[in-house]
């Protein structure tokens, strides 16, 4: 998200979230139907190549994602709001 002088010197893309408009600051708020927390800590070298590689692609599916007005940013993270959207989206054919 933040680009130092040195990284940027190293980098092929040089875009950093501060420099593009994002939901967050068209006024909304990213929120995840299935929890993305790894368990326990430690380096992501650290960590099995598989359980990272899911956890990526729940992080950027977008059958994973729905967006929440910031003014009410907190139902996001409410489980019972979580399953109520869950429950109700749309599905083709229906």
């Amino acid at each position: 998200m933040i680009v130092d002088p040195e990284m940027r010197a190293r980098a092929h893309y040089k875009c950093s979230m501060a420099t593009v408009a994002n939901p967050n600051t068209l006024g909304w708020k990213v929120c995840h139907r299935r929890k993305l927390a790894l368990p326990g800590r430690g380096s992501v070298k650290q960590r099995n190549i598989v359980d990272l590689q899911s956890h990526f692609r729940d992080f950027v599916a977008p059958s994973n994602m729905f967006l929440v007005p910031n003014v009410l940013s907190g139902l996001g993270e409410l489980p019972h709001f979580i399953e109520a959207v869950a429950d109700n989206l749309y599905r083709p054919g229906q």
